[in-house]
């Protein structure tokens, strides 16, 4: 259970690694800095804006207020990839797909 949570845009002043889908956060680009306390346990950590969306949207449509990147995980192939005509070939690990990230569009906050 969430003690507490802090959540704000940051600027990257260096490269940092997006907690969800591993992607590079460049030096200048948005990203969301959070920081809280879990279960008694103090946590960090950095989102590219399109997985930040994709975290905020699957808590909205799932009424949750905590979830897992598993449960995330599910609910994007669920949601994109069980019907998606490329499926067969794709290579792609879903939270890294550029079709399902575009469908996210990042909050451009």
């Amino acid at each position: 259970m969430s003690d507490f949570l802090n959540q704000k845009y940051s600027k990257a002043n260096k490269i940092h690694k997006c907690e969800f889908c591993e992607k590079e956060i460049l030096k200048g680009e948005k990203y969301s800095y959070e920081s809280g306390v879990y279960d008694g346990d103090f946590f960090t950590r950095k989102l590219c804006l399109e997985c930040y969306d994709m975290m905020n949207t699957f808590c909205q449509e799932n009424n949750e207020n905590e979830f897992s990147w598993d449960w995330i995980e599910d609910w994007i192939c669920d949601k994109y990839c069980y019907g998606c005509p490329n499926k067969d070939d794709c290579e792609l690990i879903p939270k890294q797909c550029e079709i399902i990230r575009g469908d996210f569009g990042a909050s451009g906050c």
